[in-house]
Order: structure tokens, then C-alpha cells, then sequence
């Protein structure tokens, strides 16, 4: 799950396993992930990805490789304001995007 600003267009996620090597997508800068509602996405990855990067505008803009756990959702949230983001392992509270500028 990504919240995102509102300048990052098409926001995208960009996945792969550093074991085997194997990207879940055939090309930079992934799949755009599914609109939920105001700047909240979500996107679906195999249980075999270890890393993900949640980017914006065609892959110009871009977290760093975040790891993740098979079977666990994560939550990236990226601030309006400098672009900096936290990663959360349980929905973050609104007091926690409100932090982030959500």
C-alpha cells in the first residue's frame, strides 16, 4: 500500500527477488498501482518478491529498495512535502499520516 503525493503521477511499484534474481515485471518502472482514494494506492505482488520500490512520473521519482515479507502487507508513506517516507508494517494510524502531511 502506498500513500503518495499528488504530484507523483501514475504512481507505480517496481518489485524483484534478490535470491534468484527475478523482477516481477518485465520493465522499468513496474505496474501502477490500483487507486483506493485521495493519494492512497495498493498493488498485489507475488509471495517471492523480497524487494519493492514505490516510484512516481514514469520511474523519475522513486523510494529507495524497500525489503518485504512474504505473506505481510506493508505501507509506504511519502510526504507532500520533501518527498521523505516511512515504511509501516500495520495500517498507519491517522495521527501517523498526519505526520506526513495526509
Amino acid at each position: 500500500h502506498a500513500y503518495v503525493p499528488e504530484g507523483w503521477g501514475y504512481p507505480g511499484c517496481w518489485a524483484w527477488s534478490n535470491t534468484t534474481g527475478e523482477n516481477v515485471f518485465s520493465a522499468w518502472p513496474g505496474e501502477p498501482m490500483d487507486y483506493i482514494s485521495d493519494c492512497y494506492y495498493t498493488i498485489e505482488i507475488p509471495e517471492w518478491a523480497e524487494y519493492i520500490i514505490v516510484n512516481g512520473n514514469e520511474g523519475t521519482i522513486q523510494t529507495q529498495d524497500e525489503p518485504v515479507e512474504s505473506g505481510c502487507d506493508i505501507w509506504v508513506v511519502v510526504s507532500p512535502a520533501d518527498y521523505s517516507y516511512n515504511v509501516y508494517f500495520a495500517e498507519p494510524s491517522a495521527e501517523e499520516l498526519a505526520d506526513f502531511g495526509y
